[in-house]
């Protein structure tokens, strides 16, 4: 008797735009690592900016947001983990979203590689984290002021 040899078809778990690829965690079923993890998705993004000499306000560059699913309470935190090193870069925060905002002018040629975090926290006091989603932000910086 032969094998099975015919595979099942790989779960689609990307999302992708013009501008970002949406990565989804699926766990097996009895995956304890994996569903131990509160990891939920990573996003991936490109972002183009012309040389920036002069900036009045901050520039809102992307934005992430949780949605609730069922009518529970929660708190999100937003953060710039890494790639942040001159400041030229900051988090805006309402209840369940973050913009990522350039704070400063910007000069080009560059590129910026920032890593991000939102964590969905439980409500209570002792704000326990219940899932997070990261976020890779490449923003390369034309020499040009378009």
């Amino acid at each position: 008797m032969r094998p099975n040899t015919k595979r099942k078809p790989i779960p689609q778990t990307n999302q992708r735009n013009q501008e970002s690829i949406l990565c989804k965690k699926q766990c097996q079923l009895r995956d304890t690592r994996c569903l131990s993890n509160t990891t939920q998705t990573i996003t991936y993004q490109h972002i183009a900016v012309p040389t920036i000499k002069r900036l009045e306000k901050p520039m809102v560059l992307s934005r992430m947001q949780a949605v609730a699913v069922g009518s529970w309470s929660y708190h999100t935190s937003f953060e710039i983990l890494e790639g942040n090193d001159a400041g030229l870069f900051g988090i805006a925060q309402n209840q369940n979203t973050g913009a990522l905002q350039l704070v400063r002018p910007i000069r080009g040629p560059n590129r910026y590689t920032l890593y991000m975090e939102m964590s969905v926290l439980t409500q209570y006091s002792n704000r326990r984290q219940i899932t997070r989603h990261l976020a890779l932000v490449v923003i390369s910086v034309s020499a040009y002021e378009f």
